[in-house]
């Protein structure tokens, strides 16, 4: 597939004229018969329809005295996104403009478990609030899946040091750092491999990269 967007045709039409030496134009160019080395090539494989994340859009839409707006916000759990909606509507209730439409006498107002719609009756175009709840199935590629797995085993280690007497000196900051180092999921994944992955030493696994995990962080600030 050819490119099509500028930038992208430039960085095409730059390379080849750099090893042509002379100036070479898309049109120029036969891409179907040009040979590449592998690690030029991206091939890529198609995502199985299986392997998606459900993810949930909170969408605003809103005119304040004819001023147009929209605003959206993204989570992958059902009651957050409940909660991101039931906020916005009581800012809008209590300090929004809507405040100051709900005592009018064309002010209207319709609501369902994952909406909320409101406006001026005779003026709706210049003067509403809207927001909604929409839920999509996003398509996730595999290192899409390792980084939500990686995530997870920051969690567990989150939760097995929380509180510990190991901890006892370090900043919460120095903590967050040490949470988020690049090495924790590898090295949870080298215990649990130890143990065979077995379910019945799963937290026991954890627990011992944990307490390794946060003896080679202080060994490090020595």
């Amino acid at each position: 597939m050819p490119p099509v967007l500028a930038d992208d045709i430039k960085a095409i039409e730059s390379r080849f004229s750099q090893l042509y030496r002379r100036e070479m134009h898309l049109e120029d160019i036969g891409l179907d018969t040009v040979i590449m080395a592998p690690d030029m090539l991206k091939v890529l494989e198609p995502i199985p329809s299986w392997q998606k994340l459900t993810i949930y859009i909170i969408r605003e839409d809103w005119a304040f005295g004819g001023n147009y707006g929209e605003d959206f916000s993204l989570t992958t759990t059902p009651d957050m996104a409940k909660y991101i909606l039931t906020k916005l509507v009581t800012e809008q209730l209590e300090s929004g403009y809507v405040s100051e439409w709900t005592d009018l006498p064309d002010w209207e107002m319709e609501c369902t478990p994952q909406s909320y719609e409101c406006g001026l009756h005779d003026s709706y175009c210049e003067n509403h609030y809207k927001v909604c709840i929409e839920q999509q199935e996003l398509p996730i590629d595999d290192d899409a899946v390792r980084s939500l797995l990686d995530n997870q085993l920051r969690r567990y280690f989150a939760e097995q040091i929380e509180g510990r007497d190991e901890l006892e000196g370090l900043t919460e900051q120095q903590i967050t750092e040490m949470v988020t180092a690049p090495n924790v999921p590898q090295c949870i994944r080298r215990q649990l491999e130890k143990n065979g992955f077995l379910i019945d030493s799963f937290w026991e696994s954890v627990a011992k990269a944990s307490s390794d995990l946060v003896r080679q962080y202080k060994e490090k600030l020595v």
